[in-house]
C-alpha cells in the first residue's frame, strides 16, 4: 500500500515543482525589470546629456557652403 500511495503523490509533487519554477521565473523577471527601471532612471540624465553633446559636436562640424 505504501508504494501505491507513493506513486499517487508523485504527480502532485511534479506539479508543485513546476509551479515553484514558474514562481521563481516570475520573481526573476520582476527583479530584472525593477533593476532596469532603476538603472534607466539613475543614468537617464547622463545618457541624455552625452547624446546632446554628441549631437552638438556633429552639428558644429557640418558646414553648408552652398557648393
Amino acid at each position: 500500500m505504501k508504494a501505491k500511495k507513493s506513486l499517487k503523490s508523485r504527480p502532485n509533487r511534479l506539479l508543485d515543482q513546476k509551479g515553484q519554477a514558474l514562481t521563481e521565473y516570475i520573481a526573476l523577471v520582476l527583479l530584472i525589470a525593477v533593476v532596469s527601471i532603476a538603472a534607466t532612471k539613475a543614468l537617464g540624465g547622463t545618457v541624455k546629456m552625452k547624446l546632446q553633446e554628441a549631437r552638438d559636436h556633429i552639428n558644429s562640424d557640418i558646414t553648408i557652403d552652398g557648393k
